[in-house]
């Protein structure tokens, strides 16, 4: 069935799974996956091994070059042939195969077309779908190699379409009877699923009416694991990048977020820290970020989520005056205090004298403002243990001019260094 482009992405679904429902193939796939056997007078139409293979990869590419669907219908049979006991596995021989009928032959008799340019056309999405329910049904022992195989893309070809291809399939096999066992199976090291296909997958499977809850359970799961914290905070971030996301969704996903940042993996508060930042660019956002902020400082906890989130404030966009030296700033957060354990600690410093490098950077061109900005950042700079952070800033604001006149680095230098040690302590203007 066609669907206007015009239509919404719910219109689309809808009208998809009516053209599945009105749409019967089982007796058609009863006879395409019955038994192989000679049939006087006629060929028999039941699919040999290598054909129900092309037809799975055609159900789950739909239109895509022939090679392309090629290599995959062999990856396919590959992998079954792999789990076939000893070497009487189901891999045809050359010579078998070139004595059976050519590829173009196979994808016709498979029910899709062949342009000129051998483009395979399989514009049967209904019907792509019910050969993977199908064989999912009737063939339990097909399961694991299924997934094996539809997670086992390089990703190298097809793009994002195709991508979205795998991802739909998967998640119409594994969300099927309401349970979460195949979620789980995919997320353990035994099946190495990439973290972008994963991600998507759990993003169907958070917003699924009947595994919604226990999808979010696996993600809190994996929030604290070293290999899968990278991919639950891929898969909050577009939670949180869907324009209809819900107070509830939005919640959960950033309980998860916080639980990856929190849990010591370098990749996974990096990765946090980016999707805060663009949190930070949307009135929604900078409220959910306010309040990681606040529990952070209520807990005392030291580098996490609270850090990323106050990192992530430093770049609300606003005027030549920062957001976060604004009276916009709830009272219950302590910028000070923020910006002292943040230049305070090697880990997160670097971060933190970037930032303000650009606040002032940005002010540089208002005296007034400027005067502003350096006179809310004296204090936090005179701070204990973050005399070489402070040290840093000045070296980074080298170059700053403040109307043209006054250079940044002398003006903050000589405000906050105590003339009596300054022909001891010299400003270096060139670091290593």
């Amino acid at each position: 069935m066609d669907v206007p482009s015009s239509w919404s992405a719910l219109d689309a679904g809808l009208a998809e799974r009516t053209a599945s429902a009105l749409s019967d193939w089982r007796d058609k796939l009863d006879i395409l996956f019955g038994e192989t056997a000679s049939v006087r007078g006629g060929k028999d139409t039941s699919l040999p091994l290598e054909d129900r293979c092309l037809l799975l990869a055609l159900a789950v590419r739909q239109s895509a070059p022939m090679p392309e669907v090629a290599k995959a219908a062999r990856d396919l049979q590959d992998i079954i042939s792999a789990d076939a006991a000893g070497t009487s596995g189901f891999a045809s021989t050359t010579s078998a195969a070139f004595a059976g009928r050519g590829l173009r032959r196979r994808v016709v008799d498979a029910g899709a077309g062949v342009g000129t340019h051998d483009e395979v056309v399989f514009d049967q999405p209904g019907y792509g779908r019910a050969v993977l329910t199908y064989v999912w049904d009737n063939y339990e022992v097909m399961r694991g190699p299924l997934l094996k195989w539809l997670v086992s893309g390089d990703g190298s070809s097809g793009g994002s379409e195709a991508n979205e291809h795998v991802v739909d399939a998967i998640a119409a096999l594994t969300l099927r009877h309401g349970n979460v066992d195949h979620l789980v199976q995919l997320g353990s090291p035994t099946h190495p699923a990439k973290k972008a296909l994963l991600s998507a997958l759990m993003v169907q499977a958070v917003q699924d009416e009947h595994i919604g809850r226990q999808a979010w359970g696996i993600l809190y799961g994996w929030a604290s694991v070293k290999e899968r914290a990278t991919t639950v905070v891929a898969t909050c971030r577009q939670v949180l990048n869907t324009p209809a996301i819900t107070s509830s969704q939005a919640r959960m996903a950033m309980v998860r977020l916080r639980r990856a940042a929190n849990s010591g993996h370098e990749s996974a508060w990096s990765e946090a820290l980016k999707v805060f930042v663009e949190q930070a660019q949307h009135p929604a956002g900078v409220a959910r970020l306010i309040t990681e902020v606040r529990a952070w400082q209520q807990s005392g906890r030291s580098r996490g989520a609270g850090t990323a989130a106050f990192l992530a404030l430093m770049s609300v966009p606003g005027t030549t005056t920062p957001w976060l030296l604004s009276d916009e700033v709830p009272s219950e957060v302590d910028v000070k205090r923020a910006l002292q354990d943040l230049l305070g600690d090697i880990a997160t410093a670097p971060d933190a004298i970037n930032c303000l490098t650009t606040w002032i950077r940005q002010s540089a061109t208002d005296p007034d403002t400027y005067a502003r900005v350096r006179d809310g950042l004296l204090p936090v700079l005179r701070g204990q243990k973050i005399f070489k952070a402070s040290v840093s800033l000045m070296q980074a604001l080298e170059h700053v001019s403040v109307d043209g006149d006054t250079n940044a680095a002398n003006d903050f230098w000589d405000r906050l260094v105590d003339p009596r040690v300054r022909t001891v302590i010299q400003l270096n203007r060139n670091p290593a």
